[in-house]
């Protein structure tokens, strides 16, 4: 009796083996479009479905082929004979790459978009006036004219050299020489200011008042 069961089920795991086995052999061929053993796909719907589910896993390969021989009747007539062949992978081949740059490339994409967005959004800052360093405030007049008069010599300023470099380099593709109107201009401008200063005078107290601030 022993060994009875020892056969029996020696039996069964061999059936189960093969079981297993036949159930990866359809689940391969199914995925790969093709109807298994005893196996019917009715209709289009589960047929192309089956094809689908292949094509996302597998890479099947098509090779094109044409034989060509002359004819026996007639030396300058050639006989073509076109065929195909097919090949299936025996195991999935999953295009993890490819989706990993199309995930990235869409990634890139949105964050272009929502710059732009953004940028298109925010109001323009050139004919805004920017107070990117405040001045102290004082009670002389002439000292507050002083800073009003270097604030406005920078802000000219700095349009100036915007405006030139935009022209100097369409100047530069057309050939021509840049335009240098403004260069230097503003030490030229905040060195004069004021009525009862000089140059230098008007210069050496603008520069002590900024570092005394900072």
């Amino acid at each position: 009796p022993q060994h009875q069961q020892q056969q029996q089920q020696q039996q069964q795991q061999q059936q189960q083996q093969q079981q297993q086995q036949q159930q990866q052999q359809q689940q391969q061929v199914c995925a790969a479009g093709l109807p298994g053993k005893g196996e019917k796909l009715l209709g289009l719907d589960s047929s192309y479905g089956a094809q689908a589910v292949g094509a996302q896993s597998f890479l099947p390969i098509q090779l094109g082929l044409c034989a060509a021989r002359r004819a026996a009747s007639d030396p300058s007539r050639w006989i073509l004979t076109p065929a195909s062949i097919y090949l299936f992978p025996n195991q999935p081949r999953l295009f993890q790459e490819e989706e990993e740059e199309r995930t990235a490339l869409l990634q890139r994409m949105e964050e272009l978009r929502r710059l732009k967005d953004k940028s298109a959004q925010s109001p323009a800052t050139d004919s805004a006036a920017s107070n990117l360093f405040p001045f102290p405030e004082y009670t002389d007049e002439e000292t507050q004219q002083l800073f009003a008069s270097a604030k406005l010599a920078i802000n000219n300023w700095l349009k100036c050299s915007s405006s030139s470099s935009s022209s100097s380099s369409s100047s530069s593709r057309r050939g021509g020489a840049p335009r240098a109107e403004c260069a230097g201009g503003v030490f030229g401008r905040v060195g004069g200011l004021g009525s009862s200063f000089g140059k230098a005078e008007g210069a050496k107290r603008l520069s002590g008042i900024i570092g005394n601030n900072n």
